[in-house]
């Protein structure tokens, strides 16, 4: 938002669709940061992000009424993608996440 302020000026008043896509938005990408940790993904996916994301913000803060209902239905897209990434990662049992990783149980007697 602060970005977007200094190249577009300063942005409509915070509405609920905004901040619900924002919101979907931001776990979808918290999703897929974690999903792809370590892995040669991550520089895709950030160089996906920083291509649509000012498309994106143009689209949110837009006045017209079409672009409020289309930015709330981006965010209910993200955030059932986002859970979608969340389950493929918790349930693969080869995950390729460190963030997701179960620590080894260790057996038997300490030294």
């Amino acid at each position: 938002m602060s970005v977007y302020s200094l190249a577009y000026g300063t942005p409509p008043t915070l509405r609920v669709d905004l901040a619900f896509g924002l919101a979907g938005v931001a776990a979808l990408m918290h999703a897929a940061l974690l999903r792809f940790q370590g892995s040669i993904g991550l520089i895709w996916f950030v160089i996906l992000v920083s291509v649509l994301w000012p498309q994106l913000m143009k689209v949110g803060l837009s006045d017209a009424t079409a672009a409020h209902r289309v930015f709330a239905v981006i965010g209910a897209i993200a955030f059932g993608a986002a859970a979608f990434v969340n389950h493929r990662t918790l349930t693969r049992s080869t995950s390729s996440s460190p963030a997701y990783r179960l620590p080894a149980m260790s057996f038997g007697a300490h030294r």
